[in-house]
């Protein structure tokens, strides 16, 4: 199925499979290690952040090269000005969290803006790469800044909460992130599903398949009519229906 994508979309869809596997493996590490009962420091589980840094930045390679290889002049908005405006929202926070709200600067608050930016970079990549209409690509956006809002919500809360609710308050953002990318994937592979089918006539990849298909219904069609017409023809001789007779006619000359 990856196939049938341009070089730069699989390099982006295969950048979100990764930040899959990064979510997952955080997540582990989270869960062991901040159970309000029975935590798991050190090594033990710390090690699972080593796949989990491995595989986000190889994520974020694989997205930038996919959305960085994409024509400018037919993206939706300019590149430059998706990479400042992160770099100016992550400073705005960063002051505003630390000197106004009095929280705890933390990589999560980098990690929250520099995802969001990155979400934005592949979302106007695909859409110039004709993944997804305006339409959608402006609606996923907007999901994606809840999802933000959200997140940066659970982390001015995380000091102010006791353990357990600190403990699923850290998930939440993880887990908006791995359900983000999961749609955005899925969305991509359901798109050029329904493209292929449209696109049948012609000498695409495609083109074989739709034509094997028919041709393979097509032979089932009479293979089952020629297993059901002497089932009729019994019937037919029984009953005598003059009705059925015709329908016997018509299935025997489609065969």
């Amino acid at each position: 199925m990856f196939s049938d994508f341009d070089i730069q979309t699989r390099q982006m869809l295969t950048g979100n499979l990764l930040m899959i596997g990064c979510c997952v493996f955080y997540l582990a590490w989270w869960l062991i290690a901040f159970k309000p009962q029975g935590a798991v420091k050190g090594l033990r589980s710390g090690w699972l952040l080593i796949p989990a840094l491995l595989f986000g930045v190889a994520a974020v390679i694989r997205i930038v090269q996919g959305s960085g290889a994409v024509e400018s002049s037919a993206l939706l908005f300019p590149r430059n000005m998706v990479l400042i405006g992160g770099v100016v929202v992550y400073i705005v926070l960063l002051v505003g969290t630390s000197v106004l709200l009095k929280r705890q600067v933390t990589t999560e608050l980098f990690l929250i803006v520099g995802w969001t930016t990155l979400m934005f970079l592949e979302l106007n990549a695909l859409f110039a790469q004709g993944q997804f209409t305006k339409s959608t690509v402006i609606a996923i956006l907007v999901i994606t800044l809840i999802f933000a809002v959200v997140s940066m919500i659970c982390y001015l809360l995380y000091y102010g909460l006791d353990k357990v609710k600190g403990y699923a308050d850290g998930m939440i953002p993880l887990l908006l992130v791995a359900v983000m990318m999961a749609v955005v994937t899925a969305g991509a592979v359901l798109w050029i599903i329904l493209r292929l089918c449209r696109n049948c006539a012609d000498t695409e990849p495609s083109a074989n398949f739709c034509r094997n298909w028919k041709a393979y219904c097509r032979r089932k069609t009479v293979c089952l009519l020629k297993q059901k017409v002497p089932i009729l023809q019994s019937r037919m001789r029984r009953q005598h229906s003059a009705g059925e007779e015709s329908v016997f006619i018509f299935l025997t000359a489609l065969c």
